[in-house]
């Protein structure tokens, strides 16, 4: 059998992500198919019906691109198959969603598929193309051009080779629109009224400020929406964020700004408003009632202006705000004023008057900062101030007042200053202004009310709650009966914070080396101790602060107060104690905190040979001591020798505890400079040795406290120091704190071989501040105990010498003492230890009392020495004693002033705690020590004038004095009598006064000048002339006697110059009967009399800054006149300035127009005078008119304007260049003609016209055969059409239309047009054939012809050229046809209606 045919039209007819369709033609019922791809086999069955067959293959992979073979089968023989390919659709994208969106677009995600597969966004009958991705993230895509506020539904197909997915549907909404139209609507103390448009009623909106979010659900209604933001500071301005909301989904959000206030208005307007119910009454009645506590008010109408925002004139960049609010109720009313934000002005003159005033003043107030710089600005005092405290508001009954009330704020505050002040708060101090006056205090948006004080002194308040090292700002405002003044601003800081974590690294003799944690880069430090003060600057890192106190006494206990410094202002302090010690470095490993315990093992870095012993270890145990195989807990110490079976250093064997106080710590060093100084101090102890340290081992005991007393602190160290084959053992001793435990201290050895105990073990001279330990020293070194432990003598012990006895002071000067004490010994020497400094005296030869003179002291000064005996290198505990050097002279001592009877000494201060004594003239006065830093001053009282005095001024120190400094100084002379002026011009002024004395000058002071006046040589009394004075000028003169260059108290007396002449004297204005004079002024004391033909007129001085302006009235028209003016100041007049100025003309009259047409206008007017010419101004043009010659009236043409216009003119007579006050009148201009006038239409008795319309304003008048209609100026913007009726058919009409203006008609328009010709009558069928039509009709007029239409056809038929009826035969028709005519008459191109008849043609006759 042959191989059945392969199958036909084989194709993918659909797919999925995991299966194909597929179709064929189906070949025969008998034949089936074999699909074979990817290694599978599918078998078909043959079709059971006639369509084509289907199949779908399945489980396949999706976006996979497979190519099959179809092999059609019949019984068993395939045919050749067929191979073709199709593709499964790609997967769905992934983790689709909305990454953000704004009011017009939405930010799409999702995991890409495949780099092969792109994608189709479909929704709202749009679609997008995506194509496949480039990068391995996810896939972003923005739509855009969409909707705000809606809901969108998507469609995500994915795409491979132009295959979809069965796709994703998701959702997602654009944010809405932002709201529009915000507006504050009203503002009041804590309140903002806020509005804008809704945008929907599913849109609901967040209101962000200041970390505050306000909520608020979608409108119900269709108005604005309104919301109140409450709780808010008054006179603040905030900065809002306003978010619509949809779906959570919130839009790009408005800011804008608003300002609290005491006011309600809108943007850049001003406003105005009365309620007679309502919220604003009752607020009125409650503001009323607050101000005015005692009146039982109730508000029935307020009336409300509001200047919101409102630029200043010719600064339109500045807003201002404020208001003013009238209220009444019964019998009473109130006028309150609110202020706003008050813009700084640029004009030069800044004056600005708030406040009310009445007829003739009598009632009047004006508040306070009027006429003031302060009135503007960021400042301004109407803002921040008020009468009824409440800021920015002033409040003001106004139904009665005592006459010329004028209620002044309260004087400032005087003497604002700080006392004192800690981390957290600052102590204010001011001069009170009156018992009744209270104050509020603001800084930092806080406000303190302080009351009125009770009694006389200063004012003394403490601002708590504050931050450390803060700079405050404080405003301090007096307030009387709710009236604030101006306020006083006043700066100052918190102190610092204590320094914190004060730890001592090291002590070395002389020197403490501290450190402490910083507290900010602008905080400086403050170390005070023994009467020294050390200035430590600010840090400029970020680390620890170190410091090193040097020029100390070793073995001193030293008391520090580490102050905190910030600008100036010291923190509280911290007080710790240290004692010098010759210590090594305080560092190294921290030994765990327990009780009894012990640091680990420590391997020695260098082997430690101790009595013949090398060790390789050492353990720091925590009670005191140092053992090398074992730790050693023991707490109870033990006397030495303790002939045990181990080696032990004991620097202080106690009980001790540092689980809460104090730090053990251990160091190894192999090099660097502890090795130096360990090299060196063996040296200098053990002289004899060529020593060199290669290892040194440190332990210390730093501020340990005793068992169960956790507030002691005791320092100690053991230094071991090795190099070759020696060793060597320190025990240094700091502060060393009291107990009542027994102390071990010195070291032992196995069986006791070697061993040694330091004097003062188990006495109770071991601990305390005159511990044994700390004040004596084997190597005479106050603290420190020296070994050497590679070899030692059995059983060392030496015991301290005693102390010397009888310690004085004998004598002492400026810069010596002389100190004695009674011989211990002649094998003991002394160690005199005071301020760093060290003094060796040798053993006595005699047996007399050792006397000593120490020198180079400072004067003043007490000293406190300490007197140690010495006894081969061992020191005694020492003798502690005070002397005094003798104080210095004082410097500087001179005369700072006198009068007649007294005389002013000062000098500098030597000392605190160096009084003075004053002698002279058998006299003595005792002066106390000074309490502050600064210069002494001391006033001589009841003394002769003009008298020389001898001073003699001694200092004294504890009972000591100097030897004292004399000087000289003199009494002022008497005051001169009898001063008078005698005469004076504008630059001088004569003076006279009687003579004091033959020596004595005189000084005249007066305005920073000083002339200097000789003795007089005569009897009589002296003149003198002050020269190059200004004019009107009050002076005040200082005249001075002088006696020995001392000045008397001196004698004030007043004197005037003469004025000046005013300056810039100019006419400003004038009109027929007054002219407007203006001038500088003067001075606001001048005042001015102006005289002029007979008349004088008295001015007063002027109140304000500007120029001054005078009217003089009662004037004849166009007149010249000749003005005097004269300054006068205290009655005095200057000597004047002439001016002359002219009255303006006067007006034209009769001013008329006498014709017009569209581009000018004819003007007519009476002369005024042959010496009077004109301007004419209208639209910013100006015209000048020559005086006329003759006696007519003048006529004047304005052209070039334009056509239907009003014009209004201003006519100004002039005379010597001054114009008259104008005269206004308005003409007007003709239209334009219609344009386009043209004829649309027409029928036998009537034209329609069509034309342009001119204006809304313009009129027509419309002519032909003495025929004249008025058309109404149109309404709209479209052309005019006006249909001429009750014409004569076929009639040539002309037709005029004029345009009209207020009554002026243009020039017009003239056109032509025709009616149409009458229909033809009698028309009919006179005779037919098969194939034509006769017609006849009767004619209409010889120009009348006609036009014939009948299916589609035209025939044209001319005008008869007889009278009888017109005959016209229609041919070319179709037998028996009914044929439907229309004739039109045609006159002049125009046609009849038309006359519509029926005809048909005849039957054909075989």
């Amino acid at each position: 059998m042959p191989a059945p045919k392969n199958a036909d039209n084989v194709k993918p007819t659909g797919q999925n992500e995991t299966s194909i369709n597929l179709q064929w033609a189906k070949i025969d019922d008998t034949v089936s198919f074999v699909l074979q791809f990817n290694d599978r086999q599918e078998i078909i069955a043959p079709p059971k019906g006639n369509g084509p067959i289907s199949y779908t293959v399945t489980n396949l992979d999706p976006q996979t691109k497979y190519t099959f073979s179809l092999f059609s089968v019949f019984e068993n023989d395939r045919s050749t198959g067929v191979i073709f390919s199709a593709v499964t659709a790609p997967e769905n994208a992934q983790n689709v969603t909305s990454t953000g969106k704004n009011e017009t677009s939405i930010n799409l995600q999702w995991a890409k598929v495949d780099n092969n597969v792109g994608f189709v966004l479909q929704f709202n009958d749009r679609q997008e193309i995506i194509n496949p991705p480039t990068g391995n993230g996810p896939i972003s895509y923005t739509v855009t051009t969409l909707y705000p506020q809606t809901k969108y539904t998507f469609r995500l197909f994915s795409v491979f080779e132009n295959i979809r997915s069965t796709g994703v549907i998701f959702s997602a909404v654009t944010a809405p629109e932002n709201a529009k139209n915000i507006t504050s609507i009203g503002l009041y103390g804590t309140t903002i009224y806020l509005q804008w448009t809704k945008i929907d009623i599913d849109v609901g909106f967040v209101l962000q400020f200041n970390d505050r979010q306000e909520i608020f659900a979608s409108p119900k209604g269709n108005g604005p929406i309104s919301y109140t933001v409450t709780n808010l500071d008054p006179q603040t301005k905030y900065t809002f964020s306003l978010f619509s909301v949809f779906e959570n989904i919130t839009s790009s959000g408005v800011i804008f700004i608003a300002e609290t206030d005491l006011d309600n208005s809108r943007t850049g307007v001003i406003l105005y408003n009365q309620y007679t119910n309502g919220s604003v009454l009752q607020q009125a009645t409650q503001d009323i009632n607050s101000y005015f506590p005692n009146l039982n008010f109730n508000a029935d109408w307020v009336f409300v202006a509001t200047w919101y925002k409102v630029a200043y004139f010719s600064n339109a960049g500045t807003e201002t705000t404020f208001q003013a609010v009238l209220i009444s109720g019964g019998q009473k009313s109130f006028v309150l004023m609110n202020y706003g934000v008050i813009a700084s002005t640029f004009q030069n003159v800044q004056n600005f008057q708030a406040g009310y005033d009445t007829i003739n003043s009598v009632h009047h107030f004006t508040i306070p900062g009027s006429f003031s710089s302060s009135a503007t600005g960021s400042n301004s005092i109407f803002r921040f101030n008020s009468n009824v405290n409440v800021t920015g508001r002033w409040g003001f009954e106004t139904y009665s007042r005592p006459e010329n009330q004028v209620i002044k704020a309260p004087e400032n505050a005087k003497n604002f200053t700080s006392t004192g002040q800690n981390e957290t708060s600052i102590n204010l101090q001011w001069a009170k202004v009156d018992n009744n006056v209270s104050f509020v205090l603001q800084f930092n948006d806080r406000q303190e009310t302080i009351a009125p004080p009770k009694g006389n002194g200063p004012i003394s308040y403490t601002v708590t709650k504050l931050d450390p090292q803060t700079k405050y700002t404080f405003s301090l405002f007096s307030v009387f009966e709710n009236v604030t003044s101006t306020g006083v601003i006043f700066s100052a800081v918190t102190a610092p914070e204590n320094a914190k974590n004060i730890i001592t690294t090291g002590l070395y003799g002389t020197a403490i080396y501290l450190q402490w944690t910083k507290i900010v880069n602008d905080v400086s430090f403050v170390l005070e101790f023994n009467d020294r003060q050390e200035k430590i600057s600010s840090p400029k890192g970020n680390g620890p602060i170190s410091y090193t106190v040097t020029n100390l006494n070793p073995q001193t206990k030293y008391t520090f107060s580490l102050f905190s410094v910030f600008e100036n202002v010291t923190s509280t302090g911290v007080l710790f104690s240290e004692i010098t010690a010759y210590f090594y470095p305080i560092s190294g490993t921290e030994s765990s905190r327990s009780l009894n315990g012990s640091s680990p093992e420590i391997p020695l870095q260098r082997p430690f040979v101790y009595f013949g012993k090398e060790y390789n270890t050492i353990y720091v145990n925590h009670n005191g001591h140092l053992t090398f195989i074992n730790p050693f807990p023991s707490y109870v110490p033990q006397r030495f020798p303790l002939n045990g079976s181990f080696d032990l250093i004991a620097p202080f064997w106690t009980d001790l505890d540092n689980r809460q106080t104090g730090v053990i710590l251990y160091n190894q060093y192999t090099d660097g400079s502890v090795l130096q100084q360990a090299t060196q101090d063996i040296k200098s102890y053990f002289p004899n040795l060529n020593f060199n340290a290669d290892w040194v081992f440190v332990a210390t005991w730093y501020k340990v406290a005793y068992y169960s007393t956790t507030g002691t602190e005791t320092t100690f160290q053991a230094v071991l120091i090795s190099g070759g084959q020696k060793s060597f053992l320190l025990m240094n001793y700091g502060m060393i704190a009291s107990t009542s435990m027994n102390v071990q201290a010195g070291y032992d050895t196995i069986n006791s071989v070697h061993h040694f105990t330091i004097p003062g073990s188990f006495s109770s001279s071991a601990t305390g501040s005159n511990s044994t330990f700390s004040l004596s020293s084997n190597v005479n070194v106050a603290g420190r105990w020296a070994f050497e432990t590679n070899s030692r003598p059995e059983t060392q012990e030496i015991n301290a010498p005693e102390n010397a006895q009888n310690v004085t002071s004998t004598g002492q000067n400026e810069t010596s003492i002389n100190l004695q004490w009674a011989k211990v010994d002649n094998n003991v020497s002394f160690v005199l230890q005071f301020n760093a400094t060290q003094e060796i005296i040798a053993s006595p030869t005699g047996n007399g009392p050792i006397s000593y003179t120490v020198t180079n002291l400072n004067p003043q000064t007490k000293y406190t020495f300490r007197l140690l005996s010495v006894f081969e290198n061992v020191t005694s505990t020492g003798v502690i004693f005070s002397a005094v050097t003798a104080p210095e002279n004082a410097q500087n001592v001179t005369s700072t002033g006198q009068n007649e009877t007294s005389i002013n000494l000062q000098w500098a201060k030597v000392h605190n705690n160096v009084s003075f004594v004053l002698q002279f003239n058998d006299r003595q006065e005792i002066i106390a020590p000074p309490k502050g830093n600064g210069p002494i001053s001391y006033t001589v009282t009841k003394l002769d004038p003009q008298t020389k005095y001898t001073f003699s001024l001694f200092s004294v120190f504890e009972t000591v004095t100097s030897t004292g400094v004399i000087f000289s100084a003199v009494t002022a002379p008497e005051n001169a009598q009898n001063v008078t002026s005698t005469g004076q011009n504008e630059t001088s002024i004569n003076l006279q006064w009687a003579k004091v004395d033959n020596n004595v000058s005189f000084v005249l002071q007066f305005n920073d000048r000083q002339e200097i006046i000789a003795p007089p040589i005569g009897n009589g009394p002296i003149s003198c002339t002050v020269t190059k004075l200004d004019p009107q000028t009050k002076y005040t003169f200082s005249l001075f006697s002088v006696f020995e260059n001392v000045t008397s108290t001196g004698v004030l007396f007043p004197a005037v110059t003469a004025p000046e002449n005013a300056q810039n004297v100019t006419s400003t204005g004038q009109n027929e009967t007054s002219i407007n004079l203006q001038w500088a002024k003067v001075d606001n004391n001048v005042s001015f009399v102006l005289q002029f033909n007979d008349r004088q007129e008295i001015i007063a001085p002027p109140k304000g800054n500007g120029p001054i302006s005078y009217t003089v009235t009662k004037l004849d028209p166009q007149t010249k006149y000749t003005f005097s003016l004269f300054s006068v100041f205290e009655n005095v007049t200057s000597t004047g300035v002439i001016v002359s100025a002219v009255t303006a003309p006067e007006n034209a009259k009769n001013v008329t127009s006498t014709a017009q047409n569209e581009t000018s206008i004819n003007l007519q007017w009476a002369k005024v005078d042959n010496n009077v010419s004109f301007v004419l101004q209208f639209n910013d043009r100006q015209e000048t008119i020559a005086p006329p010659k003759g006696n007519g009236p003048i006529s004047y043409t304005v052209t070039k304007l334009d056509p239907q216009t009003k014009y209004t003119f201003s006519l100004f007579s002039v005379f010597e260049n001054v114009t008259s006050t104008g005269v206004i009148f308005s003409a007007v201009t003709a239209p334009e003609n219609a344009k386009n006038f043209t004829s649309t239409g027409q029928n036998e008795t009537s034209i329609n016209l069509l034309w342009d319309k001119v204006d809304n304003n313009v009129s027509f008048v419309l002519q032909f055969n003495d025929r004249q209609e008025i058309i109404a100026p149109p309404k709209g913007n479209e052309p005019i059409s006006y249909t001429v009726t009750n014409l004569k058919p076929q009639t040539n009409y002309t037709f005029s239309l004029f345009s009209v203006f207020e009554n002026v008609t243009s020039t017009g328009v003239i056109f032509s047009a025709v009616t149409a010709p009458e229909n033809a009558q009698n028309v009919t069928s006179t005779g037919k054939n098969e194939t034509s039509i006769n017609l006849q009709w009767a004619k209409v007029d010889n120009n009348v012809s006609f036009v014939l239409q009948f299916n589609n056809r035209q025939e044209i038929i001319a005008p008869p050229q007889r009278n009888g009826p017109i005959s016209y035969t229609v041919t070319k028709l179709d037998p028996q046809t009914k044929y439907t005519f229309s004739l039109f008459s045609v006159f002049e191109n125009v046609t009849s209606t038309g006359v519509i008849f029926s005809a048909v043609t005849g039957k054909i006759i075989p």
